[in-house]
């Protein structure tokens, strides 16, 4: 149990200090061999306390299996507490101290007197505390292959979800502010203090400041391919699914939206737009938002409300990468099963807009969102989805608006007038001429055995995910890994190149 004791925190330091290199070669194997035997030293060793827990001490051993069981479930429990009021590293002191108050229990049980398992317990448990409120903490280096940089961080919290960094804020132009800008942002957006926020070392987020009062200081917003959907939909009712540092909520608030609901898993973000960064982003203030710390898809499964614009743009945040016990809760809401849960909760003519990266040489994640859409709308039994769909794109963000109900003339009108101003690519549309033939044929279908038969293709899964194969974005099919795979041999419609996996 000593052992134990410290192989857990000696453990965890190399696990900080070990990255992994970019790329597959001889220096990413070493590196994940020596990071596997690490991670593996304090397992092996308390298999070997449990072994002899289990073999050596005479006594009922059901009762010490219950007690193994019962230790292992309440570990699970501590584990929310810990996290949430230090961070890994302080885990892993608090989890050696545990470790080493066994090896007290143990002595105690064989009559042993040394006190060096009691000092090394309260050692640890003391490096714990310390870490978890010391102002520079000892915490993660590196993260999916790059550096965590630690200057200018104003707050970092932990929870089951994922590590989230809140860096100080700084002015910044158009450039952080959006994710698809329309021509004319630069001069709308000027400069303006944001705060940048970042989960498990990549997946980014941005708080711009806003007073909760002047909505005209908004107006900003608007010129984002991810606001299209209220240039339609004004003075509705307005839900968001991932409210991250709240950019979306402020573009339905620009919108004049009667009620605006906001629905986010990790609840970090909700704490720090109702807590430490409120008076810095002040959108708790406004009587119409709502903040709901809920997994969407469940929350909207059982709310009575019902929505003129439901909003998801760019829910990726890898932080299943992380946590590997919320490996599919992103996922989850890229499935058949959890857009028919989306488009009930729509009003009449309500839409239903998802926002996904793009790119025009390469468009296979937004050929399966467009087909999850049109999947959708025939479950639905809609005879004609492309009536329903319009698809609208700027740089690498295409933004997908559905309607339960066909966009009408002037829906189509807006959408074409918006776009021509702010220099946005309608690429699919009921009254509009074909961009991509590949995109505007799987619209066009009138049954899944042809939908399915659009996205048939020799390296690319197009098919559409359900919760029975939730995996949206786990585009290579596994023939691809043996392919070389060039334009000249996956062009379907579109001028696709190389696949990033």
């Amino acid at each position: 149990a000593m052992r134990l004791a410290l192989a857990i925190p000696a453990s965890h330091m190399v696990l900080l200090a070990a990255p992994i290199p970019d790329g597959v070669d001889l220096r990413a194997a070493n590196a994940l061999f020596v990071l596997t035997l690490a991670l593996g030293g304090p397992f092996y060793v308390a298999g070997v306390v449990v072994a002899i827990a289990l073999t050596r001490v005479p006594g009922k051993i059901g009762l010490f299996y219950a007690v193994d069981l019962a230790g292992a479930a309440l570990g699970t429990l501590l584990i929310i507490p810990l996290l949430e009021s230090g961070n890994a590293s302080s885990v892993a002191l608090f989890c050696g101290a545990l470790a080493a108050l066994a090896a007290v229990c143990f002595q105690r049980y064989c009559g042993g007197r040394t006190a060096l398992p009691k000092y090394v317990a309260m050692g640890l448990a003391a490096a714990g505390l310390w870490n978890a409120q010391a102002e520079r903490p000892l915490t993660v280096w590196y993260s999916k292959g790059g550096v965590i940089r630690q200057e200018n961080v104003s707050h970092e919290r932990w929870n089951v979800h994922a590590q989230l960094v809140v860096r100080n804020p700084v002015s910044t132009g158009a450039g952080g502010l959006y994710w698809g800008p329309g021509e004319g942002c630069i001069e709308a957006a000027g400069e303006r203090e944001a705060v940048r926020m970042v989960l498990d070392g990549d997946a980014g987020t941005v708080m711009p400041r806003w007073d909760g009062v002047n909505l005209d200081d908004l107006a900003w917003v608007s010129y984002d391919v991810t606001s299209i959907p209220y240039h339609i939909r004004r003075n509705g009712d307005a839900g968001i699914i991932g409210v991250g540092g709240g950019r979306d909520l402020l573009t339905a608030v620009w919108a004049a939206s009667t009620s605006v609901t906001g629905v986010e898993i990790n609840g970090n973000f909700i704490d720090l737009l109702e807590g430490d960064l409120r008076e810095f982003c002040a959108l708790a203030d406004r009587d119409e938002v709502e903040l709901v710390h809920d997994e969407a898809r469940s929350y909207l499964t059982r709310t009575d409300k019902r929505f003129d614009v439901l909003q998801m743009s760019l829910i990726d945040t890898w932080a299943a990468t992380g946590a590997g016990a919320f490996t599919l809760s992103e996922n989850g809401l890229y499935t058949l099963e959890s857009w028919g849960v989306f488009l009930d909760v729509l009003k009449p003519r309500g839409v239903f807009s998802v926002s996904r990266w793009f790119d025009p040489s390469d468009a296979s994640e937004t050929s399966r969102l467009l087909a999850l859409g049109t999947a959708a709308l025939l479950e639905r039994g809609v005879k004609n989805p492309e009536d329903h769909i319009v698809l609208v794109s700027r740089d690498r963000v295409a933004t997908l608006l559905i309607s339960v109900d066909p966009f009408d003339e002037p829906d189509i009108r807006v959408i074409d007038n918006s776009s021509s101003q702010l220099g946005l690519t309608v690429l699919v549309s009921p009254r509009h001429p074909e961009v991509i033939p590949f995109l505007s044929n799987i619209t066009r279908t009138s049954t899944r055995a042809e939908l399915d038969e659009v996205l048939q293709h020799r390296f690319l899964d197009y098919s559409v995910p359900t919760d029975e194969r939730p995996y949206f974005f786990n585009i290579l099919k596994p023939s691809a890994a043996f392919s070389i795979f060039s334009s000249a041999n996956s062009k379907r419609g579109l001028g696709v190149g190389s696949v990033d996996g």
